[in-house]
This record gives C-alpha cells, sequence and structure tokens, in this order.
C-alpha cells in the first residue's frame, strides 16, 4: 500500500443513520415499528417495516408494494423504499436483492430506494443479490 495515497472509501449514511442536520435526526429516534400508509385492499389496517420486509421476500407481493409505494405521500417523511428495520438495518432493497426478486429491486430504485444503504453488518443491496 502507498502511505502518500488517501482511502477514497466512504461510509453512505442510511435513513437509520444521520451525519448532519437536526431534520436528519429525526429519522433516527422513530419508534419501531414504523407505520406506512393503509395497504390498498383494507385501509383500516397500516403495514409495519416488518412485514414489507416479508413481502418483499415475494415477487407474488409486487403488486401490493407497488399500490403502497405509488400512494406515497411525498411531502411526509416515510418514503416506504427509503425504510430499514431498526434492529438489523435491513431495507426493502435488500430484502428484495436477497431473495432474486429483479422486478421487485427495480420497482424499488425507481422509488427511491438508495442502492448503498448499509445493514448493521456493513452489507448493501449488491451484496446480498451477490450472495443469492
Amino acid at each position: 500500500p502507498n502511505p502518500f495515497r488517501k482511502s477514497t472509501t466512504k461510509r453512505v449514511t442510511g435513513p437509520m443513520e444521520s451525519s448532519s442536520t437536526n431534520e436528519d435526526e429525526s429519522n433516527v429516534n422513530q419508534p419501531s415499528p414504523k407505520k406506512l400508509k393503509p395497504t390498498p385492499d383494507d385501509p383500516s389496517t397500516e403495514v409495519t417495516t416488518e412485514q414489507l420486509l416479508q413481502w418483499c421476500q415475494s415477487e407474488t407481493n409486487l403488486p401490493q408494494i407497488r399500490d403502497l409505494l405509488t400512494s406515497f405521500n411525498h411531502t411526509s417523511n416515510s418514503n416506504p423504499a427509503t425504510l430499514q428495520d431498526p434492529t438489523t438495518g435491513k431495507s426493502p432493497l435488500m430484502t428484495a436483492a436477497e431473495h432474486g426478486n429483479e422486478q421487485l429491486v427495480t420497482l424499488l430504485l425507481e422509488h427511491g430506494a438508495p442502492w448503498n444503504a448499509l445493514d448493521q453488518h456493513g452489507k448493501c443491496a449488491g451484496n446480498y443479490a451477490a450472495d443469492h
């Protein structure tokens, strides 16, 4: 290794971490489990982050996830595509990549899922896809 060369590796903070403003800090202290928009089939039912991660394990849930993402109110801070499990740091994109759900991966990326978010073990969606 060259002692004069600076490392260019940079840890990217995601929704579970904060690196700058007080606005970002409000996302870190959100209660668990995170409640999302009501499901399209039953407006009285709310979806938790854990449920969304379970949905992302199978492409058969693609219509429900698409409805959830398209019903997301862009003025709020709870975009389902950017959420991470408060315990594991796992995101919907990581879960979809881990299970080889290509259509769901594309859908989540189109709706703003951060491709470079890291879980508690320093793994991103690309690592999960490569391990699949």
